[in-house]
């Protein structure tokens, strides 16, 4: 698992560096319906695998946050950590998918003059529902729960470095919320944030499996011990 880990942070980076340079992603999601479909036409071949590599990538995440979350935690308090990160993954990655599978066929219906109204009234509806609502302001909130969950943990446990690191990686990935509501300054904070937070999670996920180990007695959970010079 501490392979995933490392991975699926690399790739999401790899991913988004190619959509950022090819499809001037994410501010060309402000754009009106036809210029992106327009440039989503032209980039397509270029992209497509990055796409991919992004749905992977969050529903990777899913996997990995409850593996870290696991390695931190008592059983009793792991309820609200685990369905954070395991909807965080998901709702990104339903988000994400409408770029492999719904938008290349409403691009295609777009090349008929008499379709313009009507595909650009789906592609709105579309990109409304999936991108910034579930993709996007679900994805950012309950990513930056999940985030700021974890670093409350492992202040608790007397790792405040991390922790001040991962709670401000939550701040900075929660205000996408807002910047998908119009704040269009936020996002090179959401986007610095992401950045730092892939490393933040990397850290966690080689410092948890080297030093946390949650061993529970029948019936008594013991807290995970990580000695201080492992997390710092």
């Amino acid at each position: 698992m501490l392979s995933i880990t490392i991975a699926t942070p690399i790739a999401f980076n790899l991913g988004y560096g190619q959509l950022a340079s090819r499809f001037r992603y994410p501010e060309i999601l402000r754009d009106s319906p036809t210029a992106i479909l327009k440039l989503f036409a032209q980039t397509q071949h270029q992209t497509q695998w990055a796409w991919l590599l992004l749905v992977l990538s969050a529903l990777s995440f899913s996997f990995i946050s409850i593996w870290i979350v696991e390695r931190l935690y008592p059983s009793d308090r792991r309820t609200m950590p685990m369905v954070a990160g395991i909807f965080s993954g998901l709702v990104q990655a339903v988000g994400l998918s409408r770029w492999l599978f719904a938008v290349p066929a409403i691009e295609q219906l777009l090349a008929k003059p008499e379709n313009k109204e009507a595909v650009s009234a789906a592609f709105v509806a579309l990109h409304g529902a999936f991108g910034m609502g579930i993709g996007e302001f679900l994805g950012y909130l309950l990513t930056a729960l999940w985030t700021f969950l974890v670093s409350v943990r492992l202040y608790e446990m007397g790792h405040k470095a991390t922790a001040v690191v991962g709670t401000l990686c939550s701040i900075a990935i929660g205000l996408g919320c807002a910047e998908t509501m119009g704040v269009s300054l936020l996002g090179p904070v959401v986007a610095i944030g992401y950045l730092f937070w892939s490393l933040w999670l990397i850290a966690v996920g080689i410092r948890a499996f080297q030093g946390v180990s949650v061993k529970e007695p029948l019936g008594h959970p013991v807290e995970p011990t990580l000695s201080a010079d492992r997390l710092g």
